[in-house]
């Protein structure tokens, strides 16, 4: 095995020694020439060096490109929900609607807006935009964890709020994933 040998050489001031141009005594930073001279071997081992850098490097900026672009992840798995179903009801009891239709009296009081959620592949959220006559009157958002996930919102009836009714369904990125319709009667 042979020794690694270091060498430099200072080109303005020759009668400096080496060893005071490594260390950095030469005065006003003189150009240098070093050398490097080693064996055989020990440049096989540098270059498999030079490689294993390389790949830990590519592989940092494929990890750096992953977790920036994860914004965009979550928005294309939202893209990926679908509605399995979109009813009105009077009421929710263990995650099933109950006397769910498509026209309700005042007097029932309350309504819910129940949503059967498939394909969420990461943690997102819906948005129930509750409408009456055309006019936005309420926004609910709500978690959506798995697939297939149940939710819902509800909406208190009120005597002048006899007219025809919908419901949109959004994704996270606002883009509507199902309607229901529905009329509220004296």
């Amino acid at each position: 095995m042979h020794p690694v040998r270091l060498g430099c050489e200072n080109l303005e001031y020759p009668d400096i020694p080496a060893y005071s141009c490594l260390a950095g005594l030469a005065p006003l930073r003189p150009k240098l020439r070093t050398y490097f001279f080693v064996n055989p071997q020990r440049r096989e081992i540098d270059k498999m060096n030079v490689r294993l850098v390389r790949f830990h490097f590519s592989a940092a900026v494929v990890a750096v490109m992953v977790i920036l672009s994860s914004g965009s992840v979550k928005q294309a798995d939202a893209q990926g929900l679908t509605v399995e179903q979109t009813v009105i009801c009077k009421n929710v009891v263990n995650r099933v609607p109950v006397d769910a239709g498509n026209s309700f009296a005042t007097s029932v009081g309350k309504i819910f807006c129940f949503t059967k959620i498939v394909g969420a592949r990461h943690p997102t959220e819906i948005t129930h935009v509750w409408y009456f006559d055309g006019t936005e009157r309420d926004r609910v958002t709500l978690s959506v964890g798995a697939s297939p996930w149940r939710t819902y919102s509800s909406k208190r009836l009120r005597p002048n709020d006899v007219g025809p009714w919908h419901v949109d369904v959004l994704d996270a990125g606002g883009n509507m994933l199902d309607r229901v319709a529905f009329n509220v009667v004296p």
